[in-house]
């Protein structure tokens, strides 16, 4: 009888270790969002677009969602901050800078921009479930979208605008361990050796 309970016990485990290693559904994910009164990159690009440096006003800007005060993730940089951005070197001289940037920064306390980040992504393991939980082979997609908006004023009123983004990301990791759990204690060993 004890026998037959320890194969029974043996095909059972291995039931469960290929149901596991079948469903990737076990397999943990994330998603990472920067609320924002946009929900997709296209919606982002048409805000954005809205905004016409020299006419656009400060007001203008907190009806589109863009005030630091009320809106998450839109942060503010004063004068000095715009610097470091757009001059980070030395070999960048302000005679390099746009003339509407430039008579901004010379404005100094008139002079600050906000800066957005709106977007999201989400991480989705899959593969071979038992594989990545002893953290063998784990396999990651992420997806989502990113934008970037820094929006300059000088005297309530846009000077200069700039953007850049992802509308559309897709990245495969894969990342192999062959000693499994034992790969990171073997790492830290020769770490510690050191």
């Amino acid at each position: 009888m004890n026998g037959y309970m320890r194969v029974l016990g043996l095909i059972l485990s291995a039931g469960l270790v290929s149901a596991l290693a079948a469903c990737g559904g076990v397999l943990p994910s994330k998603e990472t969002a920067a609320p924002s009164a946009w929900e997709s990159f296209d919606q982002a690009k048409a805000n954005y677009d809205r905004i016409v440096p020299g006419e656009t006003r400060a007001d203008d800007l907190a009806q589109l969602g863009l005030n630091p005060m009320q809106t998450p993730n839109v942060r503010r940089l004063n004068y000095l901050e715009l610097i470091e951005v757009f001059m980070p070197h030395i070999s960048i001289q302000r005679g390099d800078l746009d003339p509407a940037l430039r008579t901004c920064l010379e404005a100094r306390e008139s002079c600050y921009a906000y800066e957005v980040h709106p977007g999201i992504t989400h991480e989705k393991r899959h593969g071979n479930a038992v594989l990545d939980i002893f953290g063998f082979r784990r396999d990651t997609q992420t997806s989502g979208w990113q934008f970037n908006s820094l929006i300059v004023l000088k005297d309530e009123i846009v000077a200069y605008k700039l953007w850049s983004g992802e509308p559309n990301i897709r990245r495969e990791e894969s990342e192999r361990r062959p000693l499994g759990p034992l790969q990171h204690a073997g790492e830290k060993l020769i770490e510690n050796a050191f």
